[in-house]
């Protein structure tokens, strides 16, 4: 005789960076993000870290911001303040954690559109770095 059991599905959280962007005026400067989540379950918490570049595209530093709760279905924005001129950054981590401090998936919808812009910006950099 076979025993089948049924275990109820789990919800699960799912984290989505919808878009960033640097911010500055009267010498105060952030970047600006949107996290949302299309889970049936809230994200507890997570983070960001934007690295920071010269206007010669070299790494500058990095800045780690957290956000809290964002509930199923809901949109949170998340602000970075920067220390000093905002040239130029990178987002380079974007992670997602439920309540008992486990992963959750974090999708960057962005990648694409940053993947297609890469060459160009690869290459700006590197003329940035010829000396005039």
């Amino acid at each position: 005789m076979a025993v089948f059991l049924s275990c109820p599905a789990w919800g699960q959280a799912k984290a989505h960076l919808k878009f960033h962007m640097g911010l500055g005026a009267n010498g105060r400067y952030e970047v600006r993000a949107t996290v949302s989540n299309s889970g049936d379950e809230p994200v507890a918490r997570g983070y960001l870290v934007v690295s920071l570049r010269d206007k010669q595209c070299r790494w500058t530093g990095d800045v780690l911001q957290t956000f809290g709760s964002v509930a199923p279905g809901q949109t949170t924005l998340v602000t970075i303040p920067i220390t000093g001129e905002l040239n130029s950054y990178r987002l380079t981590s974007f992670q997602a954690f439920d309540d008992m401090g486990y992963s959750l998936p974090a999708v960057d919808d962005l990648v694409d559109i940053l993947k297609a812009r890469e060459s160009k910006e690869r290459k700006d950099c590197a003329a940035a770095r010829v000396p005039a």
